[in-house]
This record gives structure tokens, sequence and C-alpha cells, in this order.
């Protein structure tokens, strides 16, 4: 990674999500990461946000489809007042038709609910390395083109292919040479080059520039009249993103008494130049890194499409099992209340039995008690009857003996 892998938690995001537990949850982890954090619950409330604290918000992240007011409809209001802070769309959807009208509306990416927060944090990352380098870029141009302006009023400025065709000159190139543009574009160098410059010199300059590299030298030319010239002359190769030779650039001072006190001046132009050409150079250099380094994440971010199935996948079996839980959950949940119900009819049943059977043991109690009472009774009567039957045989006794009498 190529900037600071912080660079997160120096922005400000705004979130726009019309669900309230996704919306609550990313809150939380959105926080955690960012600066500060706008959170909207639909299009009219995040662009009434997003207006109000433009200043403020670093990139969107924004669901596509919502109530009030959908995610393109908002992006299109913000990129129709001028607003164009960096935008992620969210969508459960990737149809073709949504994602061509994103382009349209020149979004930054694309994600597919559910993503992984990681996968989120990279795409932001990566979207402000492209936004960093494209500036720095900008602004290389700009100098450059700063740099060209004022050489093209002090110094002879000429443009060609990479095969040394003439394809741009300046007023100044004309004024000294006597050739009109006209007269010069298409054509070689070799047309203002004064037939006392030693060839060796120019095959020299080729070979040099050829290379890739710069050439200084003193020049002997000629107008169009035939009068000679001196230029003390840099070439400087011209190079695309691939690092490919497509032109070259060729500064030239004129060299007379009243040029001698501007040297150093132009000297100071000329290193400047060079500086902003070794700049540019570096700055390729990194973008080509850069590029590299997206083909990792495409990589990267295919590996995670890929888990994200295999998540999903996993997710709805999850979900297949915690219904299957929910259902035996409210069978045991009826069952335990069918349970309970009959345990506290079993629990009322024994009550009572007890309560009948303390009454029976009372009731036994005073039986026994009344047993006993009778068997004493018996026991006093047995006796009784005993002595009566004593008495009965005594008297049988007597009555027999009298009888025999």
């Amino acid at each position: 990674m190529l900037l600071d892998g912080n660079i997160v938690s120096t922005l400000s995001v705004l979130y726009v999500e019309d669900s309230k537990t996704t919306r609550e949850a990313m809150s939380i982890l959105l926080n955690n990461k960012f600066k500060k954090v706008f959170v909207a619950k639909d299009g009219e409330e995040g662009l009434s946000l997003c207006k109000k604290n433009k200043s403020e918000i670093d990139i969107i992240i924004t669901d596509v489809n919502m109530p009030k007011l959908s995610g393109i409809e908002m992006v299109k209001y913000l990129r129709n007042d001028n607003i164009n802070i960096p935008v992620i769309f969210t969508s459960a959807y990737t149809d073709s038709d949504l994602l061509l009208g994103a382009m349209e509306l020149g979004i930054n990416d694309y994600l597919v609910k559910p993503f992984s927060i990681p996968n989120l944090f990279i795409r932001i990352e990566h979207i402000f390395e492209e936004i960093h380098y494209q500036h720095l870029a900008s602004r290389q141009e700009k100098e450059l083109n700063q740099y060209l302006e004022l050489l093209n009023k002090v110094a002879i400025v000429s443009k060609t292919d990479p095969k040394g065709k003439i394809l741009y000159i300046n007023d100044i190139f004309s004024e000294i040479s006597g050739y009109s543009k006209g007269e010069l574009i298409g054509k070689s160098h070799n047309i203002v080059r004064h037939p006392d410059m030693p060839k060796e010199i120019f095959k020299e300059l080729w070979n040099t520039i050829s290379q890739g590299n710069i050439w200084k030298g003193k020049v002997k030319n000629k107008t169009k009249d035939g009068e000679p010239y001196y230029v003390n002359a840099t070439i400087l190769p011209i190079f695309d993103e691939n690092e490919s030779i497509i032109g070259f650039i060729g500064i030239r001072f004129l060299i007379t008494e009243d040029e001698d006190n501007k040297r150093e001046f132009r000297k100071k132009v000329v290193d400047h130049i060079k500086l902003s050409k070794e700049n540019e150079i570096k700055l390729l250099g990194e973008i080509t890194k850069l590029k590299e380094e997206n083909k990792n994440y495409s990589n990267l971010i295919l590996d995670l499409e890929n888990e994200k199935k295999r998540t999903t996948k996993q997710y709805s079996q999850i979900v297949h099992y915690e219904e299957e839980i929910k259902t035996l959950k409210d069978n045991l949940e009826k069952n335990r209340s069918k349970f309970t119900k009959q345990l506290s009819d079993f629990a009322i049943e024994i009550r009572k039995l007890q309560t009948n059977n303390k009454v029976l043991e009372e009731k036994n109690k005073e039986n026994i008690d009344d047993i006993r009472s009778r068997n004493s009774e018996i026991k006093k009567l047995q006796v009784h009857i005993e002595e009566l039957n004593k008495i009965i045989v005594n008297l049988r006794d007597v009555i027999e003996f009298g009888s025999k009498k």
C-alpha cells in the first residue's frame, strides 16, 4: 500500500441505509474506524446531510434501493449540484442496468451485500490512493505547463515526434529563425542547422536522447536568410505511462551579449524542468507500481467474493438450523406447558390424597383406640362369662346333687 494505512481514520463518511438493524450495526463499526460518521435512514435524509456537511464529508457509502429517495437518485442530485464526493454503492442485487446507471454517475465502487468489513476498507483506501495520484499527476502537469509557459516567453521551444519531425514551435522560434510555423511543422530540424556544425555532434545528440537521456550543448543554427545564430540547447525525451519515448522537447537560449546576463536565470528554469521531469518519471513509476498492487487487490477481492459465497451458504445453513431449533423450542414450550399443567394437577391430587390420608390416619387412630377399648371390654366380658360359666357349672352340680337326694 502506497499511502498511510491509517488513511480511513482521517476521513469522514456519510452512511445511508434504510435497514435499521444494518444501519445500527454498521454505524458502530464505522465509528471505530472513521474520524466522523454521518448516518441517514434514506436518500432524502442523506441528500440533506450531504448538502449541509459537504465540506466535511470525504466519502459516501449508500444503499441503492431505499424509500423516499434511492441511492442513485440521491447521487444524481449531488452530481447536478457539482458535489463530486466519492461514492460506494451497496446492494443485495447485481442488476446490470443498475450498475450501468451507477457507472454513468461516476461512482467509485459497488459492493454486493452481505460484504466483509475488511473488504470495504480496502476498497476505500484504494479509492483515495487513486485520487491522491490523480491529484499528484494533475499538480505535476500544471507545474510543467507553468514552466513551459514561462519558457515560451524567454526561450526557443520546439516539440518533435520520436523520429524528429517538428510538431510544435513557439513564437520566439519563428521570430529568430525567420520561418513561419507552417514552414517548419512536419519538417526536421535540419532545416535550421548551419552547415558548419559537425555531423558527429548531432549523431551524439540523437544517440543520447534515443536512450532516454537529456542532451545539452551549444549549437550553431541559421535563419531562413542564411544568417548564423548560436543557442545553448537542451533536448529532453518525453515518456508515456509505459516509459516509452513518444517525442522530444527542445529548449534553446539565444547566445548574444544581451542574453549573457539572462543565462543564470534560464539555467534555473531548465533545472526546474529537469526536476519536474524526474518527478514525472518517478510518478509514472509509482503509478505502474499502483497498477500492480491494483491487480493484487483484484485477486484479493475475488478471493473475498468466493469467501463471501461460502459464508452466505454457511449462513443459509445456520438460518435453517436456527429455524429447526426454534421449532423444537416451540414444541418444547408447548409440551412444557402441558407437563406443567399435568404436574400441577398431580400435585393437587397428591395434596388431596395427603389430606385424605391424614383424615384416614386420624380415623384409623380413633378406630384403633376404639378397638383397643372394645378388646378390653371383651376381655372383661370373657372373664365375666368364665365366672358365670363357673357359677352355672356350680349351680348345675348343686342341682344335680339335690335331685339325687
